[in-house]
């Protein structure tokens, strides 16, 4: 494809499933170049891609079938038009395996037949997995179709619940947890509990209480270079009005899952849950791992973490969320926080900064509400298994306080 003419790229579409997915037009001068990994759902939530006619619908496809250490390019290389090249990356260090791409052709149809294509290849490998499969494993699913999901924590929570009932909100996603006594309030409501919970980050133990802090330092997940990979930093207010950002560090997955099977029962002890968030499993890319007490490929890394995801949701029977969304994790959740939303053209800061009045950029205008450019990718491919949401930092009516 790079080797076409500019002019042969007049009026062809860019077909790109970012999170929900877009269209970039391919003569749009005011598009970015941009790479996207194929294994982290900040890059493309599918691996394929694709071109079209804007007029007659016609183009094709490209399956990345490895999509493990892959990235697509999205470049003006050698030509003013956009096209896209797909790139892959080696694993720890080497060629590794058979990199592996199918191309289907199009005589009409446009991003949808593209679509429905990949659909039927997300069946073909296992991929597709239905709410209604997953409803008859688990009834607590019906709970979630139609929730409002609640992320509260300064409100009393059982008179806040209660409020929203006697309003009509008879279908309500708890995320914020609570006491034991709160959650069995809760669940009588006939509402959905959930909790937060991560299993990619810890800190060091100077960091302030609530963060994690087990398998410090001996699980971090160590760069090619032999330094510990960096993750999340808290930032801490302090009294004074100062701040203290305490760095934290990714954990390797295979340590993460053995830490999960003992958080998770152990807290559902006490506490009655119908529902699980874990954080950022899916949003952050695969990654190797250079640690000799733990070393990881990419491919490892992913197969650690879908097993995370399975035990929360086959295991513990929980209905399971994570953020943003990737599709190696299509048969083990229920939800996505964040799908909807297009990662690249969130509001500044929206993963930490919830509250503060932030007005929209020209970009937040421009594609994630904008209509010229979002389509519905995702959707079309896996609209009836997973439910998928907006990102919580990232919407438009916020009021300046």
């Amino acid at each position: 494809f790079p080797t076409r003419r500019s002019s042969d790229l007049k009026g062809a579409w860019l077909i790109v499933p970012m999170n929900e997915g877009i269209l970039y037009p391919a003569d749009d001068a005011t598009i970015p170049q941009r790479s996207l990994v194929a294994y982290g759902g900040h890059g493309i939530c599918m691996p394929w891609y694709g071109v079209a006619d804007a007029q007659s619908g016609a183009g094709f496809m490209a399956i990345l079938g490895t999509p493990d250490d892959a990235r697509i390019e999205i470049t003006r290389a050698g030509g003013s038009e956009l096209y896209i090249r797909p790139q892959w990356e080696a694993s720890m260090g080497q060629f590794s395996y058979a990199r592996k791409m199918r191309f289907v052709f199009f005589a009409r149809g446009g991003y949808v037949a593209q679509a429905k294509r990949y659909r039927e290849y997300a069946r073909e490998t296992g991929l597709f997995k239905t709410l209604a499969v997953k409803r008859s494993e688990n009834p607590n699913v019906d709970l979630l179709m139609g929730a409002v999901n609640i992320w509260n924590w300064d409100m009393d929570k059982v008179a806040l619940s209660k409020e929203m009932k006697s309003l009509g909100m008879e279908r309500v996603l708890w995320s914020s947890g609570g006491n034991p006594r709160e959650v069995d309030q809760l669940n009588a409501l006939g509402y959905l509990t959930s909790r937060y919970d991560i299993y990619q980050d810890v800190w060091p133990p100077e960091a302030p209480a609530g963060l994690k802090k087990a398998g410090w330092p001996g699980d971090l997940v160590w760069l090619q270079n032999g330094q510990w990979m960096k993750g999340w930093a808290h930032h801490q207010r302090n009294p004074d009005g100062t701040e203290t950002i305490y760095e934290g560090g990714v954990i390797n997955s295979q340590r993460a899952l053995e830490r999960a099977k003992l958080d998770i029962p152990e807290d559902l002890k006490t506490h009655a849950y119908g529902a699980r968030f874990i954080d950022t499993t899916t949003a952050s890319p695969f990654r190797e791992d250079y640690n000799p007490a733990h070393p990881l490929t990419r491919s490892l890394d992913r197969e650690y973490k879908m097993k995370l995801l399975e035990f929360c949701s086959r295991d513990r029977k929980l209905v399971t969320g994570t953020e943003t969304g990737i599709d190696p994790s299509v048969p083990y959740v229920h939800y996505y926080e964040g799908m909807l939303s297009l990662g690249p053209y969130r509001l500044p800061d929206a993963g930490r900064n919830m509250i503060q009045y932030k007005p929209p950029t020209a970009d937040f205008l421009k594609f994630q509400v904008g209509h010229y450019y979002r389509i519905p990718l995702w959707e079309l491919v896996y609209h009836d298994c997973v439910v998928s949401t907006w990102y919580w930092g990232d919407y438009k009516d916020r009021k300046s306080v």
